[in-house]
């Protein structure tokens, strides 16, 4: 079997147990995505994960946790927060003066372990530290011992009230995430305080259709726009259906007009996709966009502010 791959949960469900009559001990494996990143698979079929590093031209490797208690995605979280202080010249196994856990706070452990580690992992940080001037203000100052399910429920509450249920909701799994890695990282014992709370029902879901003659009236708007670029990238949105980051940071060796269809190697999921090209989209790509190169729209993005106008007739 291949000993270098992409970690996933079926592939080292696979794993066979490591042979009895190899001189080794162990056999192991190299994630693809996260350099350094190893499962060790022993005799008798146990598995963990283990990070392999360089520090100051010396070769290194820690344990990080044992398969399945610690997922893949844990397992590259805490790979690539590890990297990170290397990076920086810390030794991460070198225990540093531990702030106590009854005096964490959470806007302490938001601002030293979570955000950095956000940053290094996730394409959504800024999100997260946005989302964190929500929360702070009422929780940040409790140490995450005496922050309670009623305190974290009160605060969903609250945020339904100020926002909407989706916001709310979006704060609630976030505050999650954040007590689940504070446990997995030993900075807090016992359970976490955001378990069982449940979300709100979210009714914020709109269905909008133009009618034929709004959308006949909308391509017209298109044809008599000024602002070539702007109608351009309206006409390919509303021919692929895509979001609006996706058309703006289209390229076009992305686009394959034999196969039709339209490569995305960067999404909100953080996915890759493609997009199938009807009939009007591939018309539009193999004749207003040939010219370009890559789809480098010449159009800012407060362009498609709410407060963005086409004039309609």
């Amino acid at each position: 079997m291949n000993r270098q791959f992409r970690f996933n949960k079926k592939l080292i469900d696979a794993l066979p147990p490591h042979p009895e009559d190899a001189k080794s001990k162990e056999s192991e494996y190299s994630d693809t995505e996260v350099a350094g990143l190893r499962v060790i698979v022993t005799r008798k079929g146990r598995k963990y994960f283990l990070l392999r590093y360089t520090l100051n031209g010396a070769k290194r490797s820690m344990k990080l946790g044992d398969y399945p208690q610690l997922d893949v995605a844990d397992a590259r979280h805490q790979a690539l927060d590890i990297r990170g202080k290397i990076a920086n010249g810390i030794d991460p196994q070198r225990e540093p003066e531990p702030t106590p856990k009854a005096d964490l706070t959470l806007k302490a452990f938001v601002t030293d372990d979570y955000l950095p580690h956000a940053y290094a992992a996730k394409r959504s940080a800024k999100d997260d530290e946005s989302r964190m001037r929500n929360i702070l203000p009422d929780l940040g100052h409790l140490p995450l011992t005496q922050i309670t399910s009623h305190s974290i429920q009160q605060l969903h509450d609250k945020l339904l009230v100020q926002k909407c249920a989706a916001t709310a909701n979006r704060h609630l799994a976030l505050l999650k995430r954040c007590f689940n890695l504070a446990i997995i990282w030993g900075k807090l014992d016992g359970k976490n305080p955001a378990r069982g709370i449940r979300m709100h029902q979210e009714n914020n879901q709109r269905h909008r259709y133009l009618s034929g003659q709004e959308l006949r009236s909308f391509l017209s708007a298109l044809e008599a726009e000024p602002n070539r670029a702007l109608a351009d990238a309206l006409s390919f949105l509303l021919a692929t259906g895509a979001r609006r980051s996706e058309v703006l940071n289209a390229r076009w060796d992305a686009i394959d007009l034999e196969q039709r269809q339209w490569y995305l190697p960067h999404t909100k999921s953080g996915r890759s996709r493609f997009v199938l090209l009807n009939d009007t989209a591939l018309w539009f790509a193999s004749t207003i966009l040939s010219g370009r190169r890559q789809l480098s729209w010449p159009v800012k993005r407060e362009v498609f502010s709410p407060s963005f106008s086409l004039t309609v007739a």
